[in-house]
């Protein structure tokens, strides 16, 4: 649902636009307050403006993003540094009530805007980028930005209080800069960072150079042991998911299909993680069961079924 809050006299003429990625519709604006809901699902943000103002804001319309919108692609910390942020929508991004913070610091952004399928370079010298990669059209923004220190820092960009993006880095171990594998994929999963493999060491404002958008890190979920017994009296759930966040639901049915218990539900849960049902045992008969898994993320659903037995030592 998009709320939009209007200041305006009364009997005033003007037109809200709202621009979606699929498309673009205008509203009569006849109250100071528009509420407008947005049924399809799919949309990730919108841009809004009045027909009387030339300045556009970008709202966004899911409440779980990190990743799934604008994300942290590439970053350089040998000798100038900057950031790179890479804007997936086939709409702009601005960037106005946006931040990038650190354990330590905060950038935030006033202005700035993002096309469709772009990049943009954050520093605190632009020229000196701008120098170092001349042959290239940058677009790039000369801010306060904070150092970025050679150790491990874990960096976040939210934009009005949802967490849009968050990576791990300061593992670089080389002079060219660090860059996102996939901008689909969590980054805080430090496999989905590398060291820069094009021959100038860096590519701002470019498709990286280890780009792997096509690519996806499959979803791994399992559970052990196939047997419960009085010495493992345990059920264990294994996972490894793709998004750095998600909850789990798992239900227990017997093997004629009857739910017997739901030992989780909603629970969250990081994207490694090992989940302990415990002592299974003591409440089940011997037998053979089904568990359900069902795991919610920001992008997806993910169902799976195991079977386990329960025995006598």
């Amino acid at each position: 649902m998009l709320f939009v809050f209007l200041n305006y006299l009364e009997g005033f003429n003007d037109k809200l636009i709202i621009q979606y990625e699929d498309e673009e519709e205008t509203i009569i604006i006849d109250t100071n307050v528009i509420m407008k809901v947005t049924e399809n699902t799919k949309r990730v943000i919108a841009n809004i403006w009045t027909e009387s103002s030339s300045i556009k804001q970008t709202i966004l319309l899911k409440n779980e993003y990190n990743p799934g919108t604008v994300v942290l692609n590439e970053f350089m910390v040998q000798g100038d540094e900057w950031i790179e942020i890479y804007n997936p929508h086939q709409i702009p991004f601005y960037l106005a009530g946006s931040k990038i913070i650190n354990s330590n610091d905060t950038l935030a952004f006033i202005s700035g805007m993002i096309d469709a399928d772009d990049y943009m370079i954050v520093s605190v010298d632009t020229s000196e980028v701008k120098s170092n990669y001349y042959d290239l059209n940058l677009n790039l923004m000369e801010c306060d930005l904070f150092a970025l220190p050679d150790r491990e820092d874990t960096i976040v960009m939210l934009k009005e209080g949802s967490i849009m993006d968050s990576v791990i880095r300061g593992y670089e171990n080389s002079n060219s800069s660090i860059e996102r594998i996939s901008n689909r994929i969590s980054g805080f999963k430090k496999e989905n960072w590398d060291n820069c493999i094009d021959f100038k060491g860096a590519t701002p404002c470019l498709k990286n150079s280890i780009n792997g958008d096509d690519l996806s890190f499959e979803d791994s979920i399992f559970i052990y042991p196939q047997i419960i017994t009085s010495s493992s009296p345990n059920l264990y759930l294994q996972l490894s998911l793709s998004e750095h966040k998600g909850e789990v639901s798992v239900k227990i049915y017997d093997e004629l299909g009857a739910m017997i218990e739901q030992p989780i539900k909603e629970r969250l849960v990081s994207s490694e993680e090992t989940v302990m049902i415990k002592n299974i045992k003591s409440r089940l008969k011997n037998g053979l069961y089904i568990v359900f898994v069902e795991i919610e993320t920001p992008l997806q659903k993910i169902r799976k079924t195991f079977n386990f037995a329960v025995r006598n030592n």
